[in-house]
């Protein structure tokens, strides 16, 4: 992620992207008229906070992917011995 979103949106942890997201989607769907004015910073704010969720997702399947590779290898491992 890069120190542009996350000092624009002042978050850096998923759970509190997401509440960003969501409110703003929520004001989104309840407002009978979009205020034109306020629609480009709502749609950027919601970039940023995606940006960081999409970030966050990323780093965990990495981190499950490497977790899982170090376990295959270690049940390699450990099934070798019992041959």
């Amino acid at each position: 992620m890069s120190q542009t979103t996350h000092d624009k949106l002042g978050v850096d942890n998923f759970k509190d992207a997401y509440q960003i997201l969501k409110n703003n989607a929520d004001k989104l769907e309840q407002s009978d008229q979009i205020d034109i004015d306020n629609l480009v910073s709502i749609v950027e704010e919601s970039l940023a906070a995606y940006r960081v969720c999409q970030s966050r997702i990323e780093a965990v399947e990495a981190a499950l992917q490497s977790a899982f590779a170090n376990a295959g290898a270690e049940l390699l491992i450990d099934g070798d011995d019992e041959a």
